[in-house]
This record gives structure tokens, C-alpha cells and sequence, in this order.
């Protein structure tokens, strides 16, 4: 979870730990509102589902090993237009949304 609220963006882009295949936060404090992430990796699907209660952009998504290629992403189960950027964390796979509600992302990747 990274806010940048000065600039009206919250990022969620989480790295679920290799042997692991969920990692989850609630009630994440955030300026003057919260978000609930969980994110979940198995197989080729990485899926997050963040519930925000404050107003800006969220960029959501999930981060990949670096080597991963993306072959389909959706937002709340619709096919949405997405950015890939490499990090030193890895393939950060993101999709621009509103802040209020709650978004669930899920990229196909091999």
C-alpha cells in the first residue's frame, strides 16, 4: 500500500511471498479513510481485491516474478485496460480505478 494523496493516488500493488498464497491487511489507515487489501496468487492468476473508503485513484494490481508475461487482465470480471512497469520488486501489472468501493483485479501472466 503506498499513498500518495498529495497527488490524489493510492497504489496497491502487492507481492504475495513465494510458499505462500494469500496475504491480506484490514482497516489499513490511509489519510482520512482506510482500505481492506487481499491479494492471492495460484498458478498463473494473481488476483487483488481492495475495498477503499476515502476519494482518489487507486492504481491496482498485483507484482510479478520480473520474467512473467501478462496474457489477460480484468477488473471486477470485465477485460480493462492495464500499465506493466519492471521494479526492482518485479512486474508491477496495474489498472487505474476509483478509490470508493471495492475493485478486484485479476491478471492471467505465464
Amino acid at each position: 500500500v503506498d499513498p500518495q494523496l498529495g497527488n490524489g493516488l493510492l497504489e496497491v500493488l502487492p507481492s504475495v511471498p513465494p510458499g505462500q498464497t494469500a496475504v491480506s491487511g484490514t482497516a489499513i489507515r490511509v489519510g482520512r479513510g482506510s482500505v481492506d487489501v487481499a491479494a492471492s496468487h495460484r498458478g498463473d492468476t494473481w488476483t487483488t481485491t481492495v475495498t477503499g473508503r476515502l476519494a482518489c485513484t487507486l492504481h491496482v494490481g498485483a507484482t510479478l516474478p520480473t520474467a512473467a508475461t501478462v496474457t489477460a487482465v480484468t477488473l471486477n470480471g470485465a477485460p480493462a485496460p492495464y500499465v506493466v512497469r519492471d521494479s526492482n520488486q518485479g512486474r508491477q501489472v496495474l489498472v487505474s480505478t476509483s478509490c470508493d468501493g471495492t475493485s478486484r483485479v485479476k491478471v492471467l501472466a505465464s
